[in-house]
């Protein structure tokens, strides 16, 4: 079923009647008037059928069951046994990108702490094409890991699913705490480019929001939902699974994802910062979430930053903070 913006149809005239029969008449209209319109332009609410008053009071609730319900039937797609195009050795252990030290800063942290866990959780929120810029693929390859794998930009998701195997979601993640309309950036051009050159194009994508005026022109723009990342995990794991490793890379608004954070079990945490503002915000969400910081010269330098839960399972002894 399409969904519907919220633009006063929902319930509207059941409403209205209601509270004509209750005497409020004139004032009841302006006021459900005033309601749906500061609605429709500031929280965009998509529903399959009538929207309720939960759903105009609190749109980003991970508990509303029509969101959850849309996201498994609409958005989720399943774990596939097999892919088209399956990871390779050489894709993991000696990729044409081993050498930009940003991905070997990230990924030897990874294999460094998680190397000894086997089939674990995991949840990436940016995992581009699945392979150059994603950084589960190794986990899912070669240590049995399942999980979610979030990417908004269509291209790259559709190379994504020829490639991973775990539950994909071509879908924006909202950076409030609520779902809404956003317009996706991406650089234009690539078709013609070397397919290494191509694989690095295919991992940019940001919102519009987070994009310098002057990287705006000539650029790709593509109208994207956003869903928070509450509902999108809960749709696709439910409430308790703990999240053995989430890895958080949408090239801004990552501290404002992690604000809309609710009821998680998050045990491990890769995420970008873009700005020391990002940087300090990311610490203080991260403690109200028991994550503990674990520095990294190497990481801090790519702007990355590690976390830990306190009950954590690994073994950290090897840690490097240089």
């Amino acid at each position: 079923m399409q969904l519907r913006l919220l633009l006063g149809w929902c319930n509207r005239k059941r409403v209205l009647r209601g509270m004509w029969a209750a005497g409020v008449g004139g004032m009841g209209t302006m006021f459900l008037f005033i309601l749906t319109l500061h609605t429709a332009l500031l929280l965009p609410l998509y529903c399959e059928s009538e929207c309720t008053m939960m759903q105009w009071r609190d749109p980003g609730s991970p508990e509303n069951r029509q969101v959850i319900r849309h996201l498994q039937a609409n958005v989720l797609e399943a774990a596939q046994r097999s892919v088209v195009e399956p990871v390779t050795p050489i894709d993991l252990y000696d990729p044409p990108w081993m050498k930009i030290e940003r991905w070997l800063a990230v990924e030897s942290a990874i294999r460094q702490t998680m190397g000894q866990k086997r089939r674990g959780v995991f949840v990436e929120v940016g995992a581009g094409a699945g392979v150059f810029k994603s950084h589960t693929s190794w986990l899912e390859t070669s240590r049995g890991w399942t999980g979610l794998l979030i990417e908004p930009r269509p291209d790259a998701y559709a190379q994504l699913r020829r490639r991973r195997k775990a539950v994909g979601a071509r879908a924006c993640v909202s950076d409030y705490g609520y779902n809404k309309k956003e317009v996706l950036w991406m650089p234009s051009g690539t078709e013609e480019l070397p397919e290494f050159y191509r694989e690095i194009a295919l991992s940019r994508s940001t919102l519009m929001t987070y994009v310098a005026n002057e990287d705006r022109l000539g650029s790709l723009r593509l109208e994207v939902q956003c869903f928070t990342l509450n509902a999108l995990i809960i749709a696709a794991m439910g409430f308790q699974r703990p999240i053995d490793f989430l890895m958080l890379d949408t090239s801004g608004g990552e501290w404002r994802i992690l604000e809309t954070l609710e009821q998680l079990n998050v045990k491990s945490l890769m995420v970008k910062f873009n700005t020391d503002v990002d940087k300090t915000f990311i610490k203080e969400t991260t403690e109200r979430l028991n994550l503990r910081h674990y520095p990294s010269k190497l990481l801090s330098r790519n702007h990355f930053m590690f976390f830990l839960s306190e009950n954590t399972d690994l073994n950290m002894t090897q840690w490097q903070e240089g």
